[in-house]
């Protein structure tokens, strides 16, 4: 909350989150689509259940989640 309050004090505007699943897939899970809480926002979930990491991002609305393209320049 005191990031959210940071950032609006400053014009700052929230473009998405992320966090990892430690020992599962890059997808949003059931609980990720029950707690998200913007449609606009894009939600990056990282996955270190294999050797490499897999990086994904998501739009999520009414629990249902869409894959989004990633460009890492």
């Amino acid at each position: 909350f005191d990031a959210i309050r940071d950032m609006r004090q400053f014009g700052y505007i929230l473009l998405g989150n992320f966090h990892s699943h430690p020992s599962s897939p890059a997808r949003p899970s059931d609980e990720d689509k029950r707690l998200a809480f913007d449609a606009a926002l894009s939600y990056l979930i990282l996955s270190l259940a294999d050797k490499k990491p897999i990086l994904k991002s998501f739009k999520i609305e009414n629990k249902i989640s869409s894959e989004e393209l990633i460009t890492i320049l």
